[in-house]
């Protein structure tokens, strides 16, 4: 297994182009979360045009304050395309799995793959992959699923974002998810997952560990990381965004923490114009401004230069395919 180093500064040239389309001109992620489904149809129900209209709304407005968007295909990647909702210069992340419940073994969308991600042009695919490493034959199952992700990235040339999620167990000692028991083994399962996930993606999206676990989090991350806000209060998110950042962390990839009144039925703010364009602006803008003042470029964190990276690239490079056809015969 290469390096962390060598693996960046021999990436592929859609890899290379992903990355940067979906990080700041700096190197640092502020991508904006929108492919979540549940939160979504707790507002508008069972609905997915009004899902979409809400997505795309979500992206006009928040959009130009993020390095990239996370979109789902379902109801609005290929929509925030046409309808020219994405903003110019941001780029495009759209998820592959399909949605399920925490504990559910991981798939893709039906209909749906790498390929076709990468056919409509997007600059990264995200995948999510829930996580409980205490249990040896489930955690087995999620890593072939990442590999196959990974592998069908590679063949296609396109970057890969994990996201890795713990989730509490259906017993008396974690059913509310905020019991001790749950809380100790969820830091150590984002370690783990960590750990486990690294070697099989491009960057990594993860849970806050907590601030005492945050340093062992960056060491065993063998690739840059950003955190995620799992719906967390913009107070609290804005807290572990400092501190995360502080630790060696990326940026971000949030939603909910930086719109979630917006989509509360029970709130004064519930689809306002003024929330979304005044408080929801302010808050990805004060968190862009903390990632863009203490977060590690992914380049830093490396600590690799264009010339170096230049450097690497052989003057046959594009010839790479023919030799391979030729070695490999016609078949004929």
């Amino acid at each position: 297994m290469s390096n962390p180093r060598d693996y960046f500064l021999n990436l592929t040239p859609g890899k290379l182009m992903g990355l940067r389309r979906a990080s700041d001109a700096s190197g640092r992620f502020q991508v904006l979360a929108l492919d979540q489904i549940g939160v979504f149809h707790r507002a508008f129900g069972d609905d997915p045009v009004r899902i979409g209209r809400a997505k795309l709304e979500l992206t006009r407005v928040l959009g130009p304050h993020a390095s990239a968007v996370l979109l789902d295909v379902t109801t609005s990647a290929r929509q925030a395309i046409q309808s020219e909702a994405l903003p110019r210069g941001t780029g495009l992340v759209v998820r592959l799995e399909k949605s399920g419940e925490p504990g559910e073994y991981g798939v893709e969308e039906p209909g749906w793959t790498v390929s076709q991600i990468k056919r409509m042009g997007a600059d990264a695919v995200k995948l999510l992959v829930y996580m409980d490493v205490e249990n040896a034959r489930y955690t087995q199952a999620q890593l072939k699923f990442v590999k196959r992700a990974a592998d069908a990235c590679r063949e296609e040339d396109i970057l890969l974002m994990t996201e890795a999620l713990s989730f509490p167990r259906r017993d008396s000692a974690e059913r509310d998810g905020e019991s001790t028991h749950y809380l100790e083994r969820r830091a150590r399962n984002i370690l783990k997952s960590a750990d486990l996930i690294g070697p099989h993606t491009d960057v990594l999206k993860l849970e806050f560990s907590g601030k005492e676990r945050l340093a062992e989090l960056d060491r065993v991350a063998r690739r840059p990381w950003v955190l995620l806000s799992a719906g967390a209060d913009y107070e609290i998110f804005k807290k572990q965004i400092k501190a995360g950042m502080g630790a060696g962390a990326s940026g971000m990839m949030a939603g909910r923490a930086i719109f979630k009144e917006w989509l509360d039925p029970g709130s004064s703010h519930f689809q306002s114009a003024d929330f979304l364009s005044g408080e929801a602006v302010k808050r990805i803008q004060d968190l862009g401004e903390i990632i863009a003042a203490s977060a590690t470029p992914w380049p830093v964190r490396y600590q690799l230069t264009p010339e170096e990276m230049a450097d690497r690239v052989p003057l046959d490079w594009y010839a790479s395919g023919v030799k391979k056809a030729k070695a490999g015969g016609t078949g004929t």
